[in-house]
């Protein structure tokens, strides 16, 4: 605030001034004339005169720039305009230190979104499925791109890509015949779904019956494939090894395997490199004692596209791919059974079918035939990526990105709806406090409205093919607010265990839905009190990141780091998305409410904090308990390997590698060192990048996924297949790839040093 300059105007009666003339009076004793006393008196007095007259003038300028000072910090009070800093000179404290008001501005940011907002979208825009290029898409991306621009701060663009994509044709669904040794029909499938009317579904648009009339895998080409029949559980490369080991030749013949565990694509791409002609696919039943997810009867829509690092662009199949119900599975799986040649599949492989499982004939003719027809026609389709995009005002290099897709798979509309409400809501928030309080956070952030994501997350996929180098440098780390809510039980993260703590300590400010009289940390404590087996765990427990890499495409393609936050239910009463949505629907989303919550005042702080609040201790300590627990694993299977020893020993000097960086960024912060803590930024914002490794155009995130032991699920997978011959090079490759991201995260801190 400007303050009253040190001058003063001069009162002619001041008493100062009369002793003045006094002594003027005193020193004129030598007997000069009146005459020429009252000249030099004229003067004096007229000098002082002008004196007077010229401090009364100062004095009356200097009033008149306090009350300008003055009106412009009445007016700031108000509106926050921060250039009345430069007109007063006296600086404010900058925003990023002024904790109270900072803290203020996050706490009105954080509670503008509500519940009710969220339900009068959903009223709105929920009624039908929101696939890519239908009618309600349509709707639901004129409704984003308006509100954004309503909502604007600096930039609103929309990214247009156009892809080429298959879907089944609505006039010709795919089918599959089993036949036998004589090419009798044993079996015939055509894959259609049959679903209720529509009073009870979201299935009512015209331009959904059209291009989704059929289930189909998106991507598959057209075509047809007779061949044997062979299992092959998930579609793993340790899989093929299996069935190498068991002797069973998957050249030339069509497989069937299990969704889950890994990518779609992921299957497909290994199922190619081995020579298999087909792919059929299904669903595995959920456990007897858990409530199934979805009919037996249900066949899937899948999708089967994947970002390759090599090229830069999509991979998709160029073998036939489709899938098909449980009960088909079983129907399928039992005739293999019925083969005389058929050899059965280890116990790892059993499942749910109500079957006794097994992996076909050895050699081609020795089992079951099927032959497999898929019409799918090709479209192009037209997918749109709407961005609202926040400048940092200190760091406008580093920005946050925020996304939720704006389309999804036939039956899941008001998912979809209620995350695009929500995103609209943040966009409305940062847009308020722009507007009243001038206020911008310190580093950027995107709000992004995915298309094309029941295509394989294409939309992501494209940005992240259009802006690859930007996003390498740039990007600190992906929100991700898509299907918030699964259950009602608790929350669970897949986020890297270097932000737990941040999440964590969010839980004391925000209120249980189920009691806002209280927060939820006081909530956990008083429910672990009463539950002594609890009182050990984390109220938001860690869960790693799914096997599906393309569910992660930040962090398997880019090592950016994604935040994710799911309200769940126990697991004897599991959820689906859309039953969800609709309980929540009658409580005013409240349980959406309490995790957009805890994400936005966790983004609030990678935004504002001075140092990003990434915890690399606890992420390297978290670290090592994996890669004990690995070794531990690994010595079991293969008691003369010895190699992860020596990363298992590099672990410790990350360990005080971190211990050292903390206490750096601990003295940068205390002397203000701007260039020490961009510094320090940069390696937090880069570590996890350190842990990619690329093969055959993939690329993954090493790490991830793991088990709940912390152990890596790619090592469980090799003692799988531990006696399988070529075993040798497999573990060789993933000790070669553990060591160079152990050396990378190294040397990142000793460059830095």
């Amino acid at each position: 605030m400007a303050t009253r300059g040190d001058y003063a105007p001069v009162d002619s009666e001041d008493i100062t001034n009369n002793r003045l003339l006094e002594d003027i009076h005193r020193t004129s004793t030598d007997g000069t004339s009146m005459g020429r006393l009252n000249s030099h008196e004229s003067k004096k007095q007229k000098c002082i005169s002008m004196w007077t007259f010229s401090l009364i003038i100062l004095g009356l300028s200097v009033m008149f720039l306090v009350g300008i000072c003055v009106g412009f910090y009445v007016r700031d009070l108000q509106t926050d305009n921060l250039r009345v800093e430069d007109i007063c000179g006296n600086k404010k404290k900058n925003q990023a230190t002024d904790y109270d008001r900072l803290g203020s501005l996050h706490e009105t940011l954080v509670y503008y979104i509500r519940g009710e907002n969220i339900k009068e979208f959903v009223n709105e825009h929920g009624h039908d499925d929101s696939v890519t290029g239908s009618d309600a898409e349509t709707r639901l991306a004129r409704a984003v791109l308006d509100k954004f621009d309503s909502y604007r701060v600096d930039l609103v663009d929309v990214e247009e890509h156009e892809i080429m994509v298959t879907h089944a044709d609505p006039d010709h669904p795919n089918e599959l015949k089993v036949l036998d040794s004589s090419g009798r029909i044993l079996e015939l499938m055509v894959l259609t779904n049959k679903f209720p009317s529509a009073g009870n579904t979201s299935l009512v648009s015209e331009e959904i019956s059209h291009r989704w009339k059929h289930p189909h895998v998106v991507y598959s080409p057209a075509g047809e494939v007779q061949s044997d029949l062979v299992y092959g559980h998930y579609g793993r490369e340790t899989d093929f090894i299996m069935l190498q080991a068991l002797g069973v030749e998957v050249k030339g013949r069509v497989i069937m395997l299990r969704l889950g565990k890994l990518s779609l694509a992921d299957k497909v791409r290994n199922c190619e490199s081995h020579g298999v002609r087909g792919v059929i696919l299904y669903r595995e039943p959920e456990p007897q004692d858990v409530i199934p997810l979805a009919d037996s009867s249900y066949i899937p829509y899948a999708s089967a596209a994947a970002y390759s690092t090599e090229q830069r662009t999509l991979w998709t199949p160029s073998i036939l791919c489709q899938t098909i119900s449980s009960d088909q599975a079983k129907v399928l799986m039992t005739l293999l059974r019925l083969t005389n040649s058929s050899i059965s599949a280890p116990i790892s492989w059993q499942g749910s079918l109500a079957t006794t499982y097994v992996t076909g004939g050895q050699k081609s003719g020795s089992s079951i035939v099927v032959h497999l027809s898929v019409w799918n026609l090709m479209y192009k389709q037209k997918i749109e990526n709407i961005i609202s995009t926040i400048q940092g005002t200190e760091e406008p290099d580093r920005y946050v990105i925020v996304g939720t897709p704006r389309s999804s798979l036939p039956g899941q509309p008001q998912d979809v709806v209620a995350s695009t409400s929500i995103l609209i809501q943040l966009a409305h928030s940062f847009h308020y406090l722009y507007n009243q309080h001038h206020w911008k956070p310190k580093r950027g952030v995107k709000f992004i409205s995915w298309g094309g994501a029941e295509m394989s997350n294409s939309g992501i996929l494209h940005y992240i093919k259009a802006n690859h180098h930007l996003l390498d440098r740039r990007a600190l780390a992906y929100f991700d607010i898509s299907q918030l809510v699964l259950g009602n039980g608790s929350i669970v993260a897949n986020i890297p265990p270097g932000l737990h703590q941040l999440i964590q300590e969010t839980t004391f400010d925000v209120p249980d839905p189920n009691n806002v009289e209280q927060s939820l940390q006081i909530s956990w404590k008083l429910f672990a009190e009463k539950n002594k087996n609890m009182s050990d765990q984390a109220m938001i427990p860690l869960e790693s990141y799914n096997s599906d890499r393309t569910l992660n495409p930040f962090l398997h393609v880019l090592g950016v780091p994604e935040v994710k936050l799911q309200y769940r239910a126990s697991p004897r009463n599991l959820n689906s998305v859309a039953a969800m949505v609709l309980e929540e629907h009658r409580h005013h989303y409240k349980y959406h409410i309490t995790v957009t919550h805890i994400l936005v005042k966790s983004l609030l702080a990678v935004l504002d904090n001075e140092l990003l609040p990434f915890n690399l201790q606890n992420e390297v300590r978290v670290l090592q308990v994996t890669l004990w627990q690995t070794l531990d694993m690994f010595a079991r299977c293969f008691p003369n390997e010895e190699s992860l020893y020596s990363a298992v020993g590099m672990c410790e000097d990350l360990l005080k590698a971190a211990d050292d960086l903390r206490e750096a960024s601990n003295l940068f912060t205390k002397r203000s060192n701007i260039p020490g803590i961009r510094m320090i930024n940069d390696i937090l914002m880069t570590f996890e990048r350190q842990f990619l490794v690329h093969k055959n155009g993939r690329s993954q995130h090493i790490l991830y996924p793991a088990h709940d032991d912390g152990s890596l699920a790619e090592v469980a997978d090799l003692c799988d297949v531990q006696n399988a011959t070529l075993m040798g090079n497999l573990t060789r490759e993933f000790e070669d790839n553990l060591r160079i991201v152990m050396r990378k995260a190294l040397s990142l801190f000793r460059f830095s040093a």
